[in-house]
């Protein structure tokens, strides 16, 4: 079983409301689960590349968070305020839970990537975990007009550090939408670096240079790791193999022969 320890004060917060989602959510989940723990403090806890201040908790589709709306059972909201919420934002499958120096998401929704999620030890505590490709596949996709400055930064770390799950990230896009992302981050690049040595805190200085650079290598890292159509055509003069690129210019193959023996 993996064992991880989230970075603090994200450590403090989960092991505070560990109970309360064992006692509230485990019992309406449809498979039985507290929740699967996942984004960029999971990532953090594994790499140590950054510090992370949030929980982020998914429940399975099925669960039910609305039953928690306040207006008809407040058990939920009264509970994590007593243990220090300060503000809550509700919505129909959400819950953010913000406290004096971290913030606490539970979400009801299941994970793009369907296959990944094991349980860990998380501080101790036993805890169903993503893997880093179903991380960094919901950091690729549903983030609407711009990626926040953490994702592009988790991106580019993903390429040195495990660019299996990266890839697996990117090749569950289809060619448009992965063209889309690559563009959107180089379009944020000059906004990024204006903004990320305020909100991003790398642990160790291999990692500063990534402060100005994270979208340009995050950019080309999508566009190699796209996986390529190969078409393979027999004949008497030979193979002829015709490579397909899926993110640069598909409608124009390079093409090539291997004479047979």
């Amino acid at each position: 079983m993996e064992k991880l320890t989230l970075p603090a004060p994200a450590n403090a917060l989960f092991q505070s409301v560990y109970g309360v989602l064992g006692e509230l959510i485990q019992p309406v989940s449809p498979s039985g689960t507290l929740g699967r723990l996942g984004a960029g403090t999971t990532l953090a806890a594994r790499w140590g590349h950054r510090r992370s201040t949030d929980v982020d908790v998914t429940v399975p589709v099925g669960t039910g968070l609305g039953r928690y709306d306040p207006r008809r059972d407040a058990r939920l909201v009264e509970r994590m305020a007593a243990l220090g919420a300060t503000h809550v934002e509700h919505r129909p499958r959400s819950f953010t839970f913000v406290f004096p120096s971290s913030k606490l998401d539970v979400v009801e929704m299941d994970p793009q990537l369907a296959v990944g999620h094991a349980l860990a030890d998380v501080d101790g505590l036993p805890m169903e975990v993503y893997s880093n490709a179903q991380i960094l596949c919901g950091k690729l996709e549903g983030r609407g007009n711009a990626l926040p400055e953490r994702d592009i930064f988790d991106l580019a770390v993903a390429a040195e550090l495990d660019a299996t799950a990266l890839r697996a990230a990117v090749n569950h896009l289809d060619d448009d939408y992965r063209r889309e992302v690559v563009h959107r981050v180089r379009a944020q690049a000059d906004q990024y670096r204006s903004l990320a040595a305020t909100v991003l805190d790398p642990t160790d200085s291999r990692w500063q240079p990534l402060l100005s650079d994270a979208p340009a290598q995050a950019a080309s890292a999508i566009e190699t790791m796209a996986y390529a159509l190969v078409a393979v055509a027999y004949g008497e003069q030979g193979i002829t193999l015709g490579c397909s690129p899926m993110i640069a210019r598909p409608e124009r193959p390079t093409s090539w022969r291997c004479v047979q023996a």
